[in-house]
């Protein structure tokens, strides 16, 4: 998915504050565009730690890795997207080779979307 962005920023007043300003609008206006999805990788501010995404369902963003979890996705920052083929490969993964939440969301998510993934 590829979407241009054209913003505009006009500095009033102290620029510190509104570059400030702006850097909240822009990554917002990410956020919108580019989706946190499985396979990404976010920053979960209230911790600091870096956490490979496995699903996100509603508000919720669920973690790879032990213990299984899941945190606002309000509190986490896309730092770098996963590629199609990346995505893929870690729903199927999870579906085959997970339990709990996760398994039943990937094997959920993968009936949704036969026709996207071919099976």
């Amino acid at each position: 998915m590829s979407k241009d962005l054209d913003v505009t920023i006009n500095v009033i007043g102290d620029p510190e504050s509104e570059i400030a300003e702006a850097h909240k609008a822009v990554k917002k206006l990410i956020a919108e565009v580019q989706p946190i999805r499985t396979g990404d990788t976010v920053l979960h501010k209230p911790s600091d730690e870096r956490w490979l995404v496995a699903y996100v369902q509603g508000d919720r963003l669920a973690w790879c890795g032990w213990p299984e979890g899941e945190a606002k996705l309000s509190d986490c920052e896309l730092i770098k997207a996963c590629s199609d083929e990346q995505h893929w490969k870690l729903v199927r993964e999870i579906a085959n080779n997970s339990s709990g939440a996760r398994q039943r969301w990937a094997a959920w998510y993968l009936q949704q979307n036969e026709q996207v993934t071919g099976d």
